[in-house]
C-alpha cells in the first residue's frame, strides 16, 4: 500500500506557531490590565492532580465480552500571571484479557480566563498540544502533534448550579494521511460539549455533560460522534473526591447510516465507573 507522505517540516512549524499564537492570546487576554504586577502575581504557583478509574461493561462476570480496565491520570500545573500551564499524562490497564498496561497519549496545555461579564457569566479559554505516547497514535496512526482551542462560556447560579458550553477545534498532523491498517488518519476535529453541575451544601454534586463532535480526514470524509457523561461526586477527606458515573457514546447513525441512533443508556455499549481524585 502506498501512503501520501506529509511534509513534516512544515507541519512542525505550523504546530508550534499555532501554540505559541494561541498562549500568546490568552496570555494578552484578561478581566483587567494592570500597569504594575505584585509579587504574588508574579510568583509560581504550583498544583497538581492524580487520579484513578476503575471502569466496566455491563455484562455478566465471565462473559467473553466482558470488559474491565483501570484508567490512571496525573496533572502537573503552574499558574504564573493568570495563565494556568499543565502537563497531562494517563495510562490504561486492562483487567481483562492480556491485562497489559498501555501509556495514553500526553498533553501539554494553557488555560486562562479571558473575561468576566458580571458575577455569573465568564469567558476562559484553553489551548493545548498533544505528545502522542499511545500505540495507536505513535505506531500505526504516525501522529506528529496535534493542537487545540477550546473557548468556554460558564454561568454560575447563586443556588448551586454551574452550565459551561464549549466549542472546540482541534488540527492533527501526522507522518502520512494514512495509517499503518489502511485506516484514514483524521486531520481535523470540531466538536461543542455542554456541562451541568449542581453542588449541594454538603459539597456533593451532580455531573451531566453531553458532547457532539465531527471527524474530518485529510481526504475530507467525515464521522460524527456523540457523548453523554453523568456522575455523582462527593469530597471524602481533604483534597480527596469519590465519584460514581455513566458514560456512552459512539455514532449518532443507526446501522444502514441513515437513521438516527443516539441512545442515553444501552446495556451492550453503557459503561459505569467509579473515580478516586487527589489534589495537591
Amino acid at each position: 500500500m502506498k501512503l501520501k507522505r506529509i511534509d513534516i517540516t512544515k507541519f512542525c512549524l505550523i504546530s508550534t506557531l499555532l501554540v505559541v499564537s494561541s498562549t500568546s492570546l490568552l496570555a494578552q487576554t484578561s478581566v483587567k490590565t494592570l500597569d504594575t504586577k505584585s509579587k504574588s502575581e508574579e510568583a509560581i504557583k504550583w498544583s497538581g492532580e492524580f487520579g484513578t478509574t476503575y471502569s466496566s461493561n455491563l455484562y455478566k462476570s465471565g462473559s467473553t465480552v466482558k470488559s474491565t480496565g483501570a484508567d490512571f491520570d496525573a496533572t502537573v500545573a503552574a499558574t504564573i500571571n493568570k495563565t494556568k500551564y499543565s502537563l497531562n499524562a494517563t495510562a490504561t490497564k486492562a483487567l481483562t484479557g492480556e491485562r497489559q498496561l498501555d501509556l495514553n497519549n500526553a498533553y501539554l496545555g494553557a488555560a486562562r480566563s479571558l473575561y468576566r461579564f458580571d458575577d455569573q457569566w465568564s469567558l476562559s479559554g484553553t489551548a493545548r498540544l498533544t505528545i502522542p505516547l499511545s500505540e495507536a497514535s505513535k505506531d500505526y496512526q504516525r501522529q506528529i502533534t496535534g493542537v487545540s482551542l477550546a473557548p468556554k462560556l460558564t454561568w454560575k447560579s447563586d443556588f448551586g448550579l454551574t452550565a459551561a458550553y464549549s466549542a472546540s477545534g482541534l488540527v492533527n498532523f501526522h507522518k502520512y494521511e494514512t495509517s499503518l491498517t489502511g485506516a484514514s488518519n483524521y486531520q481535523y476535529i470540531v466538536g461543542n460539549a455542554l456541562a451541568l453541575t449542581y453542588e449541594f451544601g454538603s459539597g456533593m454534586y451532580v455531573y451531566a455533560n453531553a458532547t457532539y463532535s465531527k471527524l474530518i480526514t485529510y481526504q475530507g470524509n467525515t464521522k460524527d460522534s456523540y457523548r453523554f457523561i453523568q456522575m455523582v461526586g462527593s469530597p471524602i477527606a481533604e483534597n480527596v473526591d469519590f465519584g460514581l458515573g455513566h458514560i456512552i457514546g459512539g455514532s449518532p447513525l443507526a446501522a444502514n447510516g441513515i437513521e438516527t441512533d443516539i441512545r442515553f443508556f444501552d446495556s451492550r455499549d453503557s459503561t459505569v465507573f467509579g473515580m478516586l481524585t487527589l489534589s495537591f
